[in-house]
């Protein structure tokens, strides 16, 4: 991120992969969107003068074609009601050298490593946040949700390259999370 001018933040939450981007260029515009009015009022909390907040459909982004460097994610393009379409969006706003940024779960190719990751978002994350929040930290279960229908990361990665054919696969990290950059050429 650190020779991009503008990058949006799809399913910014409440704003924390913007600080980080700041972190890497404080010169640099983010927009933040997010389905979630109540998301983007604790992400507007991020106090930078280049910093806008949108309210929007991953489906149906309110921006002209290719108007920016970057498209990061970060745990939300799960949440997407149609992922294919996300994917035309992103493809639509990014440049044409533009980079989509993703992080986000992933179901592991390994059966073995697949169901020892389903128990840990069906049993073991919920007992840890009762242990930290109390009852609402019960609701971390509706991951497991989530992962059950998230398709398997090799599946996952053709899926987004059939838009964005170039890949590096940044890290792999513990309970099935992964950062990945995709471009198209």
């Amino acid at each position: 991120l650190s020779n991009m001018r503008r990058v949006l933040d799809l399913g910014c939450g409440n704003g924390v992969f913007t600080k980080i981007a700041y972190e890497e260029n404080p010169e640099m515009e983010v927009v933040m969107v997010d389905i979630l009015p109540e998301m983007l009022h604790y992400a507007k909390q991020v106090e930078k003068p280049k910093t806008n907040a949108v309210q929007a459909l991953f489906e149906n982004l309110p921006f002209r074609n290719g108007v920016f460097d970057a498209v990061i994610t970060a745990f939300a393009l799960r949440d997407a009601a149609d992922g294919y379409k996300t994917l035309d969006e992103v493809d639509r706003i990014l440049h044409r050298d533009g980079r989509f940024i993703v992080c986000d779960l992933i179901k592991p190719d390994n059966t073995l490593l697949e169901k020892l990751f389903g128990f840990y978002w069906l049993a073991v994350s919920p007992l840890l946040g009762i242990v930290a929040a109390g009852r609402k930290g019960a609701k971390v279960w509706v991951i497991w949700k989530t992962y059950r229908r998230w398709p398997k990361l090799s599946s996952f990665i053709e899926i987004i390259r059939s838009k964005f054919p170039r890949y590096e696969l940044r890290r792999k990290m513990r309970f099935g999370v992964f950062v990945a950059v995709f471009r198209r050429s």
